[in-house]
């Protein structure tokens, strides 16, 4: 599901919310919640089974996050910013020619030399049964975006910039899985019969 957002300050922003990723995330999020639960009832488990529990819930929160909020679509006088989980493409309005989708169900923003910057804001997540209908429906509100905010005057080309902040609150959960799993083994080994 996503929708567009004509806000006050003159600029339209186009949302992608994942009811799934969500549900998911509130499953493993109970599950852990269980381990938690388990740990207080036997204090004899290590402190790595917590934590191992405790970065599976937050990595499921990570997943839910990245794809589903972390990707937007902003339209203002001068640019249109696509932050996809992991890049941020900030894009001059003059380079922009309007909102497209590909026969393969890529959906982005066509740039007048003809290139196309995909926009995973909107694409669909993962198993859409609606697909061709539902593509045209997110690139219809991607072009009402682009013809609710007149373009102004800009300059420039398009820039590409990573988001750190993604790459950590993705990589951090499984470090932490994989460092606590292996002191949980450990502790195992240890106290073995």
């Amino acid at each position: 599901m996503i929708g567009s957002t004509l806000t006050g300050d003159g600029t339209c922003q186009v949302r992608r919310w994942n009811r799934f990723s969500l549900v998911q995330a509130s499953f493993v999020v109970a599950v852990a919640l269980m381990f938690f639960l388990a740990a207080y009832r036997f204090p004899e488990l290590p402190h790595s089974f917590v934590v191992f529990s405790a970065s599976v819930a937050f990595g499921a929160l990570a997943f839910a996050y990245l794809s589903g909020p972390a990707a937007t679509l902003t339209v203002t006088r001068d640019t249109v910013i696509v932050d996809n989980p992991f890049f941020r493409y900030v894009v001059p309005r003059h380079l922009v020619s309007g909102a497209s989708y590909q026969e393969n169900l890529s959906i982005g923003v066509e740039l007048k030399d003809g290139r196309h910057v995909s926009v995973s804001a909107v694409q669909r997540a993962g198993g859409d049964m609606y697909s061709m209908r539902t593509t045209r429906r997110k690139a219809g509100e991607i072009q009402t975006c682009l013809d609710a905010i007149p373009a102004g005057p800009s300059v420039g080309t398009v820039e590409r910039k990573v988001r750190y902040t993604s790459f950590a609150v993705a990589l951090i959960p499984i470090f932490v899985a994989v460092i606590s799993a292996w002191q949980w083994v450990a502790w195992m080994t240890q106290n073995q019969p």
